[in-house]
């Protein structure tokens, strides 16, 4: 049997609105109704915002003889004076943990770096953890398309994580960290991506034919993480095609590295421009700036 004489508290969270409080005034066992106010005894698991008050008068006891769990965001308490006595089992569940964002930094290109610190596990062992982002404006049509959640491993220490993003948007990000109780955030940090300076470089034609030639090009700068772009060549009759004509290449860039497109569908003996150009695309939908390369020339075969 153990006894308990000093006034002590379990609380989780602030007690929320139309919260139920039961109060035992009586002497004798938790399970008898008659030793608690209205004859209510309180359900074998609290629920959180509920709160258990123990307020027999002095020299009389609260035996609990049954099996009592508080949930997270429920109270436990014994009033000054009251004699607790354990017979059954009071289980007090954990918490969910805390966790905080870490600032912002090594912003290039399409990418950032943060990440979160764990300050309690809550009682329990964090499997999981991470940050979210939500974007605004959502640039892209399709409403929460380029949000994102990463997954940065498990256990209690600190983590650093570098998400892939779209430009030209501003980021909400949290911290995460998930334990058995439940899913905890950290502080919103925000953080504004501009579109990435990308420099283009076109490949000079090759395998010339009377209608079809090669070309390419090479996307350079600040590429990193920018797997949305598309990059591909452009070419017409007069000077400076650009990304509206549909005699243009299509595929997606990889950063720092040379692409080779097939120029198709020429006329023979035709002197025609191409150069090469990098373009934020999300499916069918553009958006943000165009970066082209050097304009060339070159004539098909008769």
């Amino acid at each position: 049997m153990r006894s308990i004489l000093l006034p002590f508290i379990f609380s989780l969270i602030t007690l929320t609105a139309f919260s139920q409080t039961y109060t035992f005034t009586g002497n004798g066992n938790w399970s008898i109704a008659s030793n608690w106010s209205n004859n209510i005894i309180p359900p074998a698991t609290l629920p959180s915002g509920d709160t258990i008050y123990i307020s027999s008068a002095t020299m009389d006891s609260c035996i609990l003889d049954v099996t009592q769990t508080i949930s997270e965001g429920a109270f436990f308490i014994i009033s000054s004076g009251a004699n607790f006595i354990v017979r059954g089992k009071l289980n007090i569940k954990n918490k969910i943990p805390t966790v905080t964002t870490i600032a912002v930094t090594n912003k290039f290109g399409c990418s950032f770096q943060t990440g979160g610190n764990i300050l309690s596990d809550g009682g329990s062992s964090i499997t999981a953890k991470g940050v979210v982002g939500t974007v605004s404006p959502f640039v892209i049509p399709n409403t929460g398309l380029y949000n994102f959640t990463t997954i940065d491993g498990s256990g209690n220490s600190s983590f650093i994580s570098s998400p892939n993003v779209i430009p030209g948007a501003t980021y909400s990000i949290r911290a995460y960290a998930t334990n058995s109780v439940g899913t905890a955030y950290g502080n919103t940090v925000e953080v504004i991506i501009p579109f990435p300076t990308i420099y283009m470089e076109t490949r000079s034609p090759i395998a010339i034919t009377n209608n079809s030639a090669i070309s390419g090009g090479l996307p350079e700068g600040q590429t990193t993480g920018c797997n949305f772009y598309t990059v591909g060549v452009v070419w017409d009759t007069l000077p400076l095609p650009n990304v509206s004509l549909q005699t243009k290449t299509m595929q997606p860039m990889v950063k720092n590295q040379y692409f080779i497109s097939t120029i198709t569908g020429l006329l023979p003996n035709t002197m025609y421009y191409v150069r090469s150009y990098a373009h934020p695309i999300s499916g069918s939908y553009t958006y943000g700036p165009i970066s082209y390369g050097p304009q060339l020339s070159f004539t098909t075969l008769p």
